[in-house]
């Protein structure tokens, strides 16, 4: 059974093309919407870092919001065992390591369809996908969570199995074997 999620991780770079003050404006929304217990950790560094704790101030979620600054990685897995969703607001992505280490911790990932997290996000099995960059969209994402984290955690799992390092080391071998028969 589906329960309330409370816990939301951003972990990466602190810049622009992330979109992190988007997550943190829809993240107010959820606040507000009947989830005062909600926190937001985010992990990371960058040129949105200051501005970021000055904007959980002015929304008033200061204490749902934590900026925890540059994260050593073996700290990550804890704050991803702790958590209950991956979000990520970023214009672009190639393969997302962010991700992958999601799903080996079974959190469902809410995220943009683009190319790269398209391949790795299965929309509504591992995650879902915002239908816009809104923080309306995000909010509403967040509250579709509460319904299906259970099932799509499970998927979760299911789907970092993919990225195993030999699955992964076939690929390439068949990729280079094809390249080479042409």
């Amino acid at each position: 059974k589906d329960v309330e999620s409370k816990k939301f991780l951003y972990t990466g770079r602190l810049s622009k093309n992330k979109n992190v003050k988007l997550l943190v404006t829809a993240f107010e929304r959820y606040v507000k919407n009947g989830h005062s217990d909600a926190v937001l950790n985010i992990a990371g560094s960058g040129e949105e870092l200051d501005l970021l704790k000055r904007m959980k101030l002015e929304l008033g979620i200061n204490n749902n919001v934590n900026v925890l600054g540059q994260v050593p990685h073996d700290e990550i897995y804890d704050l991803l065992k702790e958590a209950d969703v991956f979000v990520t607001a970023s214009e672009g992505e190639g393969c997302s390591i962010s991700v992958l280490e999601a799903y080996a911790s079974g959190l469902p990932v809410i995220c943009r369809r683009m190319p790269g997290l398209e391949g790795q996000v299965s929309n509504n099995k591992a995650g879902i996908f915002v239908k816009d960059m809104t923080a309306e969209c995000f909010h509403e994402a967040m509250e579709k969570m509460n319904i299906r984290r259970y099932r799509l955690s499970l998927n979760c799992l299911k789907e970092a199995r993919n990225y195993d390092k030999s699955i992964i080391a076939h690929k390439i071998i068949e990729c280079i074997e094809d390249l080479f028969k042409e």
